[in-house]
């Protein structure tokens, strides 16, 4: 019989709710989506943080709040994700210089407190 570590138990809850949030999110779910992918993304889950960066760029499920999505971006972003990285450049030329430093601000808090 195999053992599962108590690690794998939490990347599988942890999948399991990502799938949650994906079919939340396919299925036009906007509110719950947002919920699940901000509570992982919270966790450091930087696919997490790419989609609620997104659904905080598009206004789904929230009012658009590009200061956040660029936060979630630059936070993946850190960790090397491509797609958070390309993201971010995207978004950025449409936000202020002090957007920008909210954004950059707000990601180095959220860092720190990890």
């Amino acid at each position: 019989m195999k053992k599962t570590s108590i690690v794998e138990l939490f990347l599988d809850e942890q999948d399991k709710e990502f799938s949650d949030a994906v079919r939340a999110y396919e299925s036009q779910d906007y509110p719950n989506a947002l919920t699940q992918f901000e509570s992982l993304a919270q966790r450091g889950d930087p696919q997490a943080q790419i989609n609620l960066a997104i659904m905080l760029r598009n206004g789904q499920g929230t009012p658009v709040d590009p200061v956040n999505a660029l936060m979630w971006l630059e936070l993946a972003a850190r960790n090397g994700d491509e797609i958070a990285i390309e993201e971010r450049d995207r978004l950025c030329p449409a936000l202020t210089p002090q957007q920008l430093a909210q954004a950059n601000r707000q990601a180095d808090e959220r860092a720190l407190a990890a």
